[in-house]
């Protein structure tokens, strides 16, 4: 448990949000996740104190020594 909230505290410094929801939420009530979703999007950015590395897709591939599932 200690290494999941370091990990979602490291997201958030990097200005990711991180929406918790249970199974029986998604489930049961899916409006009320979707919603939920819709509000954290539509709130003001994170500062980010940290710039978050990003590859292209095929790139990400590359780097993994994953051949593309689409074949590229």
């Amino acid at each position: 448990m200690r290494r999941e909230k370091e990990r979602e505290w490291h997201l958030q410094e990097w200005g990711i949000r991180v929406v918790r929801y249970t199974w029986q939420v998604a489930l049961a009530k899916p409006d009320a996740l979707a919603n939920r979703c819709a509000t954290m999007m539509q709130a003001e950015p994170l500062p980010a104190s940290r710039t978050v590395q990003t590859w292209p897709r095929l790139v990400g591939y590359q780097m993994l020594g994953i051949t593309p599932p689409f074949g590229r």
